[in-house]
């Protein structure tokens, strides 16, 4: 289905097809997007992916210490936050879910400010809540360049169970988990993902599929552009440097540590050594 994306052979609208019962109607559903920076013209086009959705969805933008006053005339709920937390954008995420929970919407899900969603994206994701009962659904998602290529490649990590969080919905039975991105130490935001979804799990919350490549997600990686045999555009960024990160770990002793799994819920090492297995194999938990 990737290839035949990528070769323009299925429309965007054509992905995700579901038949909704009845009840769905009287379902409400939130779109949280956090941002900092991003261009209005890339705000603008994620909110248009939200509001072409083929199912009713309030967008919940959430401006970390940057808010662009633009936005406010938009029909969106928008957020501004006092200031910056760089947490790649974990704080806005957890405040806009609240927000919505607060609200009264019945699921809450993310998309961020660079990317897209295809039209059936939350009918697909929906459908498949109410056809399983699960608590957390999610998507596939296929990649694209800054500037609208298709990517016909998959990720390894994709591959292998990742789900990354523009593919998430999270229903009622869930919701206290929508502050879960403000509960862990700040370090771990850069793979806050991963650390979101292991959570989930172990919590009993395992994200039921929908089968769907509903997501269209941005991909900066310069390895990506070698790969396809093309210049590294504007758009490029360096990868992320997860030496922060494991460096901190290992700063830890045995009592916080034991502190840190009893809070997530899970074993941090086991975490940290899959992620080194999978994209930073030079790194030693």
């Amino acid at each position: 289905m990737q290839e035949a994306i990528a070769r323009g052979e299925v429309g965007d609208g054509d992905v995700g097809a579901r038949e909704l019962p009845a009840a769905a109607g009287a379902l409400r559903v939130a779109v949280v997007t956090p941002y900092y920076r991003e261009d209005l013209a890339v705000l603008q086009r994620c909110h248009a992916s939200v509001a072409a959705q083929t199912i009713p969805a309030r967008h919940v933008m959430v401006a970390d210490g940057s808010p662009r006053d633009a936005v406010d005339a938009w029909d969106v709920l928008h957020l501004r936050l006092d200031r910056g937390h760089a947490d790649f954008g974990d704080t806005p995420r957890s405040r806009g879910g609240l927000a919505a929970a607060n609200a009264g919407f019945d699921a809450v899900a993310y998309v961020d400010a660079d990317n897209v969603l295809r039209p059936r994206h939350l009918e697909s994701l929906l459908a498949t809540q109410l056809a399983t009962g699960a608590a957390v659904c999610r998507s596939g998602r296929t990649l694209e360049l800054p500037d609208g290529r298709p990517v016909p490649l998959r990720l390894p990590d994709d591959a292998q169970g990742h789900v990354d969080t523009n593919c998430l919905l999270v229903a009622r039975a869930a919701f206290g988990m929508l502050d879960f991105w403000e509960r862990y130490p700040r370090p771990l935001s850069v793979i806050g993902d991963r650390v979101f979804v292991r959570a989930l799990r172990a919590r009993g919350f395992e994200p039921a599929c929908s089968g769907a490549l509903t997501v269209r997600y941005t991909i900066r990686d310069p390895a990506i552009y070698a790969a396809m045999g093309i210049p590294a555009g504007a758009g490029a960024r360096a990868p992320i440097d997860f030496v922060p990160l494991f460096g901190w770990y290992r700063s830890l002793g045995a009592g916080p540590r034991a502190d840190l799994d009893a809070t997530l819920g899970f074993p941090v090492r086991r975490l940290l050594h899959d992620l080194a297995a999978h994209v930073a194999p030079d790194l030693r938990v």
